[in-house]
Order: structure tokens, then C-alpha cells, then sequence
């Protein structure tokens, strides 16, 4: 697991790295690895790397606690200030949560 190794070694060693205001930067940096410019090809390729450094770096906070930030109890507080910052209802999935507790 060599991704897995690379990202709990960044995150142990930079403790700046665990705030969740930081991540996008850290991950940007661990994704590009020294490229300067990116065609359309190595977008692509950006993206789904990056999308698996944020599988892995999730994967290390949920297995080693102390690498979490300190906002990390104020995920779903932060969470649900960006949904109504965006103009999306929050509990809009009570109905369903409720409907699938009923029983026929």
C-alpha cells in the first residue's frame, strides 16, 4: 500500500497537513508530484489519482486517530454550512430515512 504509507507519512511528519482547510493542498502537491504543466490527458489522470489520495487519506485518519485535524469533530457542522451555502435543503433525506424504517 504503497499510496496509503505516503499519505500517513505526510500527515504524521506535517500536522498542518490534518486540518481540513490544508488537505486540498497537500493532496494537490502528493497528486502532481514536481509536473509544472498538464495537458487534458494528465488532467484526467490528475483527477482519478487525486480522488484516490482522498480515499487513502480518509482510510489513514479513520486507522490513526491523532492524525486527525482539530476540526475533525466539525466535519458534519462544516459540511452542513457548505450544503446551505450552496443553496441545498438540508434533511431533504429525512423522508427516505423514514420511509425505509416503516415496515409492510
Amino acid at each position: 500500500m504503497k499510496i496509503y504509507d505516503e499519505v500517513k507519512g505526510l500527515l504524521e511528519a506535517v500536522p498542518n497537513a490534518r486540518e481540513r482547510r490544508f488537505r486540498s493542498v497537500y493532496l494537490t502537491e502528493l497528486t502532481l508530484k514536481g509536473e509544472e504543466t498538464i495537458n487534458a490527458q494528465d488532467f484526467s489522470d490528475f483527477a482519478r489519482t487525486y480522488a484516490t489520495y482522498i480515499r487513502f487519506w480518509q482510510a489513514v485518519q479513520k486507522d490513526y486517530p491523532e492524525l486527525r485535524g482539530k476540526d475533525s469533530k466539525d466535519g458534519k457542522n462544516l459540511a452542513q454550512e457548505k450544503c446551505i451555502e450552496l443553496g441545498y435543503c438540508l434533511g431533504f433525506d429525512d423522508d427516505i430515512k423514514k420511509l425505509n424504517s416503516l415496515t409492510f
